[in-house]
Parts: structure tokens; sequence; C-alpha cells
């Protein structure tokens, strides 16, 4: 059993699919099954089931998926830590993002860490609040953008979001500067999946009110439109208002409610270079 075999097994399960993982791995395709069959018939065991809309783990190759990735993360680490000792700053990165965190706040973040940190390759993938926070857990990524506070990592403040509601243009409370949840409560609302909904939830029981959920949606471009169509009113982060919103009334929520970004590591004990570097760096700018 090679690094080169269990890598290759890495980006198979991640891709779910070998001619995908060949592009990756600029190797042919054959070059990939090859090493998946004599990965498993070294093993004894079959790792991979192949389906016609792809290929997925068999349950002893997903206890391989955890092994591999953890094999693969120290020597990765190693490699970082003997370039760091010839002062050489390289490495790999993976983070796990939701869309509103990627559009509105890792541009800026990543771009002077690519700056300051040429030598260090990141990879972003992008989920629900929940899948990126399981990516981190399964090492499928090294970093994850987490709502505070979340238990089972450690995790550093990232920036401060506030939820504003919208409401059709004709609705009686348009004008009003600020607005209270038990104001709609009556009021159809269009629930976002996804990452805030927990807490938007929670707003309302604090309040003491129940929603009157008319749709759900996750994306909030979905949202506004349905908002705009008048059926009915929403609560949303700013962060995630990526489209023209001039033709809606936001309100700020009385009292206000904020959710707390963070950066998550499954231990800040085990930070190979790169991840140590990039946490210090989202510290301080």
């Amino acid at each position: 059993m090679t690094l080169t075999q269990l890598h290759v097994f890495l980006v198979v399960v991640e891709k779910g699919n070998f001619t995908l993982a060949a592009e990756q791995l600029y190797m042919t395709q054959s070059a990939v099954s090859h090493a998946i069959a004599s990965l498993e018939k070294e093993l004894g065991v079959l790792l991979l089931e192949r389906q016609r809309a792809g290929v997925i783990t068999t349950s002893i190759g997903e206890q391989l998926l955890m092994r591999a990735r953890t094999i693969i993360d120290q020597t990765e680490c190693i490699r970082q830590e003997m370039a760091a000792a010839r002062g050489i700053a390289t490495g790999k990165l993976r983070i796990g993002s939701f869309s509103s965190v990627s559009r509105g706040v890792l541009p800026a973040l990543l771009g002077s860490f690519r700056r300051k940190y040429p030598g260090i390759t990141i990879t972003l993938l992008e989920g629900t609040n929940q899948e990126v926070y399981d990516w981190l857990i399964s090492r499928a990524v090294d970093i994850s953008v987490v709502i505070l506070p979340v238990t089972g990592v450690d995790t550093i403040p990232l920036v401060t979001d506030e939820l504003v509601a919208f409401l059709p243009p004709d609705h009686a409370l348009v004008q009003h500067t600020t607005i209270q949840i038990e104001q709609i409560a009556a009021d159809p609302f269009i629930m976002p999946k996804g990452g805030c909904e927990p807490l938007i939830r929670t707003i309302f029981e604090r309040a003491g009110v129940i929603p009157h959920i008319a749709f759900e949606a996750s994306e909030t471009e979905a949202i506004l439109a349905m908002v705009q169509e008048g059926l009915g009113v929403t609560i949303v982060p700013r962060l995630s208002l990526s489209v023209d919103t001039s033709h809606l009334q936001a309100l700020p929520l009385d009292p206000p409610i904020h959710r707390e970004l963070g950066l998550a590591v499954r231990s800040s004990a085990s930070l190979t270079p790169a991840m140590e570097a990039f946490f210090h760096h989202a510290e301080n700018i």
C-alpha cells in the first residue's frame, strides 16, 4: 500500500467518478482504475461500489477513508514542517464554507493570504453549515467556516453578521425603520433553509411566537423574489444579499439580532504550518 494509492482513493471518493478523479490527478482513467484495483487486491476487500451514477464507498471503504485522510494529512504536515525549517512557506489548505461567507468575506481574506503566502495552495468547498462542519470532522477539509458557538472543535471569531427582515413593497410596515418579531408573526413566512434556519427559529421562540411558514427555500435570490411577489416576509443575514434589494424594504430587527461566524479546526494543538498561518492571518487582518 502506497501513499499514491491512498491519494488516488481519496480523490475518487471525493469526485465520485473515475473520470473526474483522473482529470484532477492528471492521470489516465485506466491508471486510476489500476491504482484502486491494486489497493483492493492488496487489502483483500472491496473498497468502492461502481454504480451507474458514479462510485460510493463500501462500509469497509468508509473505514479506510477516515484513516487514509489521517495518513495523508500527517504526510502533508511533515512536508510543510520540513519546508518551514528551510524558510519556505508552502502547503495545501482545504477550506469549507457556505455561499454567503464565500461571497462576502472570504475573497478579501483569501486574496491577502495568497499575496502573503503564494506557496500555499487553497481549495474551497461550499456546502450548508452542517455539511462544512461534517467535512471538518471527517477530515475532508482542514478549516471550516461555522456559526458560533459550536462544540467539539476549536474556533476563532471571523465576522459578525446582522439579520434583517424583508417585507413585500405593499406591506403595512414598510415605512418603519425597525421591526419586532411579534409584528410579523401572523404574516406568511419564507424560511431560509441551511445555515441560519436554527437561529431564525430561536428568534421566534424567544419572542414567544410561532412563525407561519408558507415556503422554504435555500437560495436568497429565490426567497427575495417571493417576497417581491407578496408571497410572504422573511429574515436573512446581510452577508447573503448578493442581489439588488432596492425594490424591497430591509428592516433591522428590534432588538438587533446577529450571528457570529468563525473559523474552526479539529484541534488547535495539531495545526499544520499552513493552517496555523491562515488562522493567524485571519485573526490579524
